[in-house]
């Protein structure tokens, strides 16, 4: 299929997964938000399955929730609410970076993202690759680890395509 967009986007916004930035990202032109609004995957019909795809790709447990990257504190206003003052401090001093905060979740993400406790994982990445693709992609993004549950993270992406080969659409590296 021809298309215009850089090619993790097309992948991104037609339900598709992939690693990037030494992240599994996932998602479409909507991304973890709109309720159970996720765009179907070829491996999975019917709502929020190309979240189901990263549970299965991972062998992750269901009870454990998925943080979602983003690009900053006004993105996160998009998934949560009651943001406390602190939030915006830490976001100033630590983000872009490894930092994960856990904010009350507006409603607005699949619940096959969290885990039902109201809350939501948000982390700003300081990848520039990762930060173009949310940004073309304009929504946050669910972001496990490029790795199998309770397997060591992979440090290339031969590592990831050792892991994954077969059931991931590509790696940007």
């Amino acid at each position: 299929m021809k298309t215009d967009e850089q090619p993790e986007n097309h992948t991104l916004h037609h339900g598709g997964c992939g690693p990037s930035g030494g992240h599994a990202a996932e998602g479409r032109a909507g991304g973890p938000a709109h309720g159970d609004g996720v765009r179907p995957c070829r491996e999975r019909g019917g709502p929020g399955a190309a979240v189901w795809v990263l549970y299965e790709v991972k062998q992750r447990e269901r009870e454990k929730a998925l943080s979602v990257l983003v690009t900053g504190m006004e993105m996160v206003e998009n998934y949560c609410q009651n943001i406390p003052p602190q939030a915006y401090a830490l976001a100033e001093h630590y983000w872009p970076g490894p930092l994960t905060m856990i904010l009350e979740d507006k409603g607005v993400v699949s619940a096959l993202v969290n885990d039902g406790s109201g809350t939501l994982g948000v982390r700003c990445p300081d990848h520039p690759l990762t930060q173009a693709i949310l940004r073309q992609a304009g929504v946050a993004l669910a972001a496990p680890s490029a790795n199998p549950s309770d397997q060591p993270s992979p440090k290339t992406a031969q590592e990831v395509l050792d892991y994954f080969d077969g059931h991931i659409e590509g790696i940007v590296d």
